[in-house]
């Protein structure tokens, strides 16, 4: 068979007037479909012989292209699960989450885990979404099924710690900064006050307290641990009640410690009221760091130190190492820990 010489002007209709068939025809046999009979299959691929003509490549091809992400992801949509929330730390979160997506150009969806937990949006269900954000307590085992699959970064310190990444503030660091901070000031002894530790759960207070006793010790710093009998509280009721027996406890001790660190952050208030009560004068008796700055039930007077997780970074970050994620699933867990810092008024 005569071959002719390549034309750069030749299309598919060239190729198809010569084999006696339509455009359509052509492109399914070229596309290698298999509903192009045996005998027109035969006469396209002997005419596209002849005539020399070498099919494009899809990027060079006439029509529609694939829409491709400036991230390289295959929806362009990250899903932020949470539960709705009013405080700052929730709020704080998501503006770093927010400013993340929109530098990349990255579509975000927030649900919200409230009433019937099954009821997921439809990109959630079918699974087109490119990743998950997470944050709060762990998810129902059904959901976990359905969405564990998919990548995903756990925010703070609860949720699920069986699959996902996470990006979380070093707790175990909150309780040295508290010691240094109190030991370059003040003579020991010094006091730190949490509730009990619980048995696989991931308490944040249990890090803090556990950190900050552990340093003391290696330093053969005097300290006492208060509160380790303590349950966590779940009212005004129990959280004057709880403060009302620790700081009990704080003032029968001899000699009493001018450094009070509250590995908690609910506890605050209620145990400044106490002391106050007891005619100790804030942060001239005693030096009160209480817990976190975002997470405080009502404003302390005077001002005692504060912990700063750096809620908006960990949201910003949480971003990025899901897209590396995204970029390498089958890589090692990652856990990236966030330095916090004090707030000193």
């Amino acid at each position: 068979m005569q071959k002719l010489e390549r034309s750069e002007s030749l299309t598919i209709a060239d190729v198809a007037r010569e084999a006696g068939v339509s455009t359509a025809t052509v492109s399914r046999v070229l596309n290698g479909r298999n509903t192009v009979s045996k005998e027109a299959s035969e006469r396209v691929l002997k005419s596209v012989e002849r005539m020399g003509y070498i099919f494009p490549a899809p990027a060079s091809r006439r029509g529609p292209k694939p829409v491709t992400h400036p991230m390289g992801l295959k929806h362009g949509t990250i899903v932020l699960i949470c539960t709705p929330t009013t405080t700052q730390t929730g709020q704080f979160l998501l503006q770093g989450v927010s400013r993340a997506m929109r530098e990349r150009q990255i579509d975000l969806s927030v649900h919200y885990m409230d009433g019937d937990h099954s009821q997921l949006t439809p990109a959630l269900a079918s699974g087109k979404v490119d990743g998950l954000i997470l944050q709060g307590s762990p998810l129902s085992a059904d959901l976990t099924g359905q969405l564990s699959k998919l990548p995903a970064v756990w925010l703070l310190y609860r949720g699920d710690h069986t699959w996902g990444d996470r990006v979380q503030p070093d707790h175990r660091k909150v309780g040295c900064m508290v010691l240094n901070h109190l030991a370059g000031r003040f003579q020991p002894p010094f006091c730190c006050m949490t509730y009990q530790s619980r048995k696989d759960a991931f308490d944040y207070w249990t890090e803090r307290a556990e950190a900050f006793a552990q340093l003391a010790r290696i330093n053969k710093i005097d300290h006492i641990v208060l509160g380790h009998d303590e349950v966590p509280c779940v009212s005004d009721e129990d959280h004057a009640a709880t403060a009302h027996r620790l700081v009990e406890q704080f003032m029968a001790l001899t000699p009493r410690p001018k450094g009070l660190f509250l590995a908690m952050n609910d506890l605050g208030c209620f145990v400044a009221d106490e002391l106050a009560h007891r005619g100790v004068r804030l942060m001239k008796d005693v030096c009160l760091i209480a817990g976190d700055n975002e997470s405080a039930y009502r404003p302390i007077r005077p001002t005692p130190i504060t912990v700063d997780i750096r809620s908006v970074e960990i949201g910003y970050l949480s971003v990025g190492v899901l897209l590396a994620r995204i970029a390498n699933p089958a890589s090692p867990r990652i856990i990236q820990m966030v330095e916090p810092r004090l707030l000193i008024p």
